[in-house]
């Protein structure tokens, strides 16, 4: 099993049906593919946790990559993992604050400078903003 997060950009004709639409098809799409994840949504930005088998969140991710909804992808972590942790959720969402604590530096992540001085701790960024809010905080 692998644990793949990815930031991206909202297009900016996105709207909020669109944003219910994802969540409804993607839930639907991770059930028959026992994915397990988490969207979070801010300040026009995508945040993604995808888990589950590697064939099945890469061919996800590649799905994603290909949804004119989302521009400038960039795969920040893709790690083994032994227990999932998002196992409850299809897809667990949460829209985020402007002031949520790491926002910012998550969302400066897809800046290439900011990326490489990150680099070498990026997991340990992603999970503390991930566990920053818990689990009771979100729409699963």
């Amino acid at each position: 099993m692998i644990r793949l997060v990815y930031l991206s950009a909202a297009m900016p004709t996105l709207a909020h049906g669109d944003l219910e639409q994802i969540l409804s098809v993607s839930r639907d799409n991770n059930k028959g593919a026992g994915i397990t994840g988490l969207l979070l949504y801010g300040r026009g930005s995508f945040i993604q946790v995808l888990e589950g088998e590697a064939a099945d969140v890469d061919a996800c991710y590649e799905r994603i990559c290909r949804d004119s909804r989302h521009s400038a992808l960039m795969p920040v972590v893709r790690e083994p993992i032994k227990a999932r942790s998002f196992g409850d959720w299809s897809m667990g969402y949460r829209a985020l604050k402007g002031d949520e604590r790491g926002l910012e530096s998550l969302i400066d992540m897809r800046d290439s400078s900011t990326l490489g001085r990150m680099r070498s701790n990026l997991p340990a960024v992603v999970a503390a903003f991930i566990e920053s809010f818990g689990r009771a905080n979100l729409d699963a």
